[in-house]
């Protein structure tokens, strides 16, 4: 394992242009060991590159990168000892998946032994022997997951690994990454979906056009809420008048008896006690909860905005 302290993943500005097109722009990482990290974007935003660049599969135009504290460009073979990587898998389709995978230990120069062991791991080990063409797309996504495993890394990446399979298909790639991470290794996984890296993430960097725009815990950047709806039965208008002289309330939009207030989100409870203690009988109140997608949503129109004002 890395050092006490030491990032699974540690890049410094990392940049990569195709001619006059800057498809990743200064792109800094932390990951820290142990962390299931969710790199979040749309298709198109430099996700698959800024992966090409950490396992030196392309060579950026600015920046470094180290993977388990050892750099990529002037130690690639010891940057990747330990890094295992599902990047669009490719396999041959007259080959079983026992065999497909027999040919890349070899490759690698990892001891055939291993190949049932990551094959059972996935959930394969019964289909071991069927042709690869014979596979589902969730089967042959898992594959590539077993591939990854092979090395037994401490450092799994993974490129849009549900990408195309159904809600079945999606959980059983969900609950391998959470037990690859349950045994104390670190997985960076890229995603377009942002329920799933809620889900399945505790960290996060979310990318907007080649620039990353934020990175953290989950929890972090989903603290806070976005107000309190509050429904009432009779006195609306009072109840809204009260909300409104209490200090910290921003502000109250009423719709029949139904009350948005904006306010802090951990203050649901303070509030209703207050409307109660006034007479006014509250019938629901909650907290809005924030998600993943309004995070993203405040921050590429923040980015639209400064954009349009500097134009």
């Amino acid at each position: 394992m890395p050092g006490s302290g030491t990032p699974a993943i540690d890049s410094e500005q990392l940049t990569k242009r195709f001619g006059t097109h800057t498809v990743v722009d200064g792109v800094s990482l932390a990951v820290p060991a142990g962390s299931v990290f969710g790199f979040l974007g749309p298709n198109g935003a430099g996700k698959t590159t800024t992966i090409g660049m950490l396992l030196g599969l392309v060579r950026p135009d600015a920046g470094r990168a180290r993977l388990l504290g050892v750099d990529v460009a002037t130690e690639p073979v010891a940057a990747l000892r330990r890094v295992g990587a599902m990047v669009e898998p490719a396999f041959w389709s007259y080959l079983s998946g026992r065999d497909n995978l027999r040919v890349l230990a070899r490759a690698g120069g990892l001891p055939e032994s291993r190949v049932d062991g990551a094959l059972e791991r996935v959930g394969l080990g019964e289909r071991g022997s069927d042709r690869f063409s014979a596979y589902s797309r969730g089967m042959r996504q898992r594959l590539g997951l077993a591939a990854a495993l092979l090395g037994d890394p401490e450092l799994l990446i993974v490129d849009e690994p549900t990408d195309g399979l159904d809600p079945a298909g999606q959980r059983e790639v969900h609950e391998l990454i959470r037990s690859f991470a349950g045994a104390g290794r670190t997985v960076f996984f890229s995603s377009h979906v942002l329920s799933e890296v809620a889900q399945v993430c505790d960290r996060v960097g979310i990318l907007h056009e080649g620039r990353l725009v934020v990175q953290g815990r989950v929890a972090d950047l989903l603290h806070g809420g976005t107000g309190v709806t509050v429904r009432v039965a009779g006195e609306a208008g009072r109840a809204a008048a009260l909300l409104r002289a209490t200090i910290g309330v921003a502000g109250v939009e009423q719709d029949g008896e139904l009350l948005r207030v904006d306010a802090p989100a951990e203050r649901a409870a303070e509030l209703n006690a207050l409307l109660v203690a006034r007479g006014v009988a509250v019938t629901d109140i909650h907290a809005n909860t924030r998600h993943l997608e309004d995070v993203f949503l405040e921050l590429t129109r923040g980015i639209a905005r400064r954009r349009g004002a500097s134009a």
